[in-house]
């Protein structure tokens, strides 16, 4: 049976949507957070950081709504915040050290934090969306780039984090961004990665959308599919590949976590108005509101969409 449209897309604040889509040059602006500034440009009325990233995603409240709601989804996906063989070899107690690469409002590492609470935990972000009211005392956040190297001496961590990176890299920055973590890493550390893949499994409706979206990428100069060379990465980068777990994440199943990967794939393609609404021939605002609409209807319909995510473990050599 459909859920209603509305438990699907009104699940936490309700996302907005602009009156028109922005064709020309946007407004620039500057947010604050922690005392740094960071440029802001505004399109389809989403606030994005203006950086050299080719990152598709938003960095405003709403966004951060969808991370936190996603962050849970995919602990329920893959059972836990950490690969088994990390929880079996890696002491969760004072000395170990952790970095979360790419960590946005933190809600993987402030969730590892509340679980392990002798662990040293250390948040990264391209920028400064990071919690400032609440913060276990065991974290601290940075801002940093890993692409131009973060400021850490080699052999570092015990554990490094890093989580769907899939709209922000281009083919050549993932070996870049693996080599950077196998050097922060102590030796016999683990290098955690979870990735994700355009929708090209269901209806045709479905499969036509997710082909656009790899096709976008492929001429964007990223990979669409790099949930599906995971392993292949982490071996460029000299790491041991010791697991490589994929799940198919039925969209069309009514339970509360299959849900919220539907309500997180469905507010993706509402917060990527400004890239897909012209990719897809939508001129207004109320198309592209529909069209998410239709989108959420064909996922439940049989045959159901299925989204491909992964998880992926590898060791730094001893």
């Amino acid at each position: 049976m459909l859920q209603s449209l509305s438990r699907v897309l009104s699940k936490k604040k309700k996302n907005r949507m602009s009156d028109v889509v922005q064709q020309q040059e946007p407004p620039k602006s500057e947010s604050q957070k922690s005392g740094k500034a960071v440029p802001t440009v505004m399109r389809g009325g989403r606030e994005f950081h203006d950086t050299k990233s080719v990152y598709w995603l938003p960095s405003d409240d709403e966004e951060m709504d969808r991370l936190i709601g996603q962050h849970f989804a995919l602990k329920n996906v893959f059972d836990g915040n950490f690969c088994k063989e990390i929880l079996d070899k890696v002491p969760m107690q004072s000395g170990t050290r952790v970095l979360d690469i790419g960590c946005g409002p933190g809600t993987w590492i402030m969730d590892v934090a509340t679980e392990y609470p002798e662990l040293k935990l250390v948040g990264i972000d391209l920028v400064d969306v990071f919690p400032s009211n609440i913060r276990p005392p065991n974290v601290t956040f940075d801002v940093g780039n890993i692409l131009d190297g973060l400021a850490f001496p080699d052999n570092s961590f015990d554990v490094i984090n890093m989580r769907f990176f899939l709209f922000a890299f281009r083919k050549e920055e993932w070996t870049q961004a693996y080599k950077e973590a196998e050097r922060l890493l102590k030796p016999g550390g683990y290098f955690q990665v979870w990735e994700c893949a355009p929708l090209v499994y269901g209806r045709e409706y479905i499969s036509n959308v997710g082909k656009s979206i790899a096709k976008l990428m492929d001429d964007k100069g990223q990979m669409p599919f790099i949930a599906d060379h995971l392993d292949q990465v982490l071996t460029e980068a000299k790491l041991e590949v010791l697991e490589l777990d994929k799940k198919m994440v039925d969209l069309g199943d009514p339970s509360p976590t299959n849900r919220e990967c539907l309500w997180d794939v469905i507010n993706v393609l509402r917060s990527t108005q400004p890239f897909m609404a012209p990719l897809l021939g939508y001129d207004t605002d109320e198309a592209y509101v529909e069209f998410t609409k239709q989108f959420a209807i064909e996922a439940q319909m049989d045959p159901h969409a299925y989204w491909k995510v992964a998880r992926a473990l590898g060791q730094k050599p001893q």
